[in-house]
């Protein structure tokens, strides 16, 4: 894409920057779950390569949340089923500490402050896929993961939405995407991405 200044090798047709961008960041979060399930490779057998194939496409399906929704400004259910579905299969399989009653508790609490907000502003900040996600979210990193979740999601959304308005390219008060910020707090908690800063989530 770059030796080719953006453009098809054939038709010369304008080749979108968001496609190597999607590219280049799941190469990253694909080597993330790899080097967050070394254990469980260096078991081996058909279990532990079946894990890491859910995990894969978890954040498959994450990177597809993410740009859907800065795009269209949804999150699709279908979507969000089939994380849900790959949770129970990982925790199942063991792979997310804690109890289930935990995790439940932690979707369904976050959920419900989800709910608040979206009442309290009038769906203005908030809205539903947000809060569906909200409840997959805890689902998936228990407490206190989704502590760790919600508190990395509205820091970077409000650091975002700052220098945006600081740099005059959305007003106070204008809707943005929530759901990246949400699917940047799943993947720093649930992978642990701050580790090699020294940045520590004990679960």
């Amino acid at each position: 894409w770059i030796l080719l200044h953006g453009r098809c090798r054939y038709c010369h047709a304008s080749i979108p920057w968001r496609n190597t961008v999607v590219e280049i960041i799941t190469g990253l979060l694909f080597g993330a779950v790899f080097y967050y399930h070394m254990d469980t490779l260096l078991m081996g057998g058909a279990l532990s390569h079946s894990i890491v194939i859910a995990d894969l496409a978890l954040v498959s399906l994450l990177i597809a949340i993410t740009f859907i929704d800065l795009e269209h400004m949804i999150i699709p259910d279908i979507l969000l089923a089939w994380a849900v579905f790959i949770t129970v299969i990982l925790f199942a399989a063991g792979r997310l500490p804690g109890q289930l009653g935990t995790h439940l508790y932690a979707g369904i609490g976050a959920g419900l402050f989800f709910i608040v907000l979206v009442l309290i502003t009038r769906g203005r900040w908030m809205g539903l896929g947000d809060v569906k996600y909200a409840l997959f979210m805890g689902l998936l990193l228990g407490f206190p993961g989704i502590i760790y979740g919600m508190y990395t999601a509205f820091l970077t959304g409000a650091f975002i939405s700052v220098m945006l308005i600081l740099k005059r390219k959305k007003r106070f008060g204008q809707t943005i995407p929530f759901g990246p910020f949400l699917v940047g707090g799943t993947l720093v908690a649930h992978y642990k991405l701050l580790e090699p800063l020294g940045v520590f989530f004990t679960r």
